[in-house]
């Protein structure tokens, strides 16, 4: 594996943040590209609320997740502060546990987390009518069951949007910032 870990170079973090799996607590949602090396044993996932911009070594984050590679290419972070904005960068490490060093394109990605249950397109940072609405239309739904990109309104990633879905919504309901 190449200790520079040439997946990095096309890393494609897409932080399509989501809102997930606590009261009042948001969830990223990151993916990126595969690393195709042989001995790959999995990924690392950097983050924190403060950007670390052009540093090309991981240390600086304030926290750190392990990724297996059954997990593919993406990840759920979970119970992330609404309001806030973290920063995310990816690194791959291979069965000797060398880890590569951060990528620099795309490199750090960032998104401001909103609450779980703000499920519109545009995320408006505020959990109402609207929301509840989206959940309505898709009640009963199991499409895209088990995947990243699974239904939106599925909030607690059962697959299956249902009545755990609406007091998960309900419970974050009039929330905002």
């Amino acid at each position: 594996m190449q200790k520079t870990k040439n997946l990095l170079a096309g890393i494609a973090l897409l932080a399509g943040i989501f809102v997930g799996s606590q009261v009042n607590a948001g969830t990223a949602r990151l993916t990126w590209d595969a690393n195709s090396e042989s001995d790959l044993a999995g990924y690392k996932v950097y983050y924190d609320t403060t950007s670390h911009a052009g540093d090309t070594t991981p240390d600086n984050y304030a926290s750190t997740v392990s990724v297996s590679t059954s997990a593919n290419t993406g990840y759920w972070m979970d119970s992330l502060t609404p309001g806030n904005t973290y920063y995310f960068q990816v690194t791959a490490f291979d069965t000797s546990n060398n880890e590569s060093n951060c990528s620099t394109s795309p490199g750090e990605v960032s998104k401001t987390i909103t609450y779980r249950g703000d499920i519109n397109n545009t995320p408006d940072h505020s959990v109402d009518i609207l929301d509840f609405s989206i959940l309505a239309g898709h009640y009963g739904s199991t499409s895209y069951c088990g995947t990243l990109n699974s239904n939106k309104a599925d909030i607690n990633r059962d697959c299956s949007v249902d009545i755990l879905d609406f007091s998960l919504l309900a419970s974050d309901f009039g929330s905002s910032f």
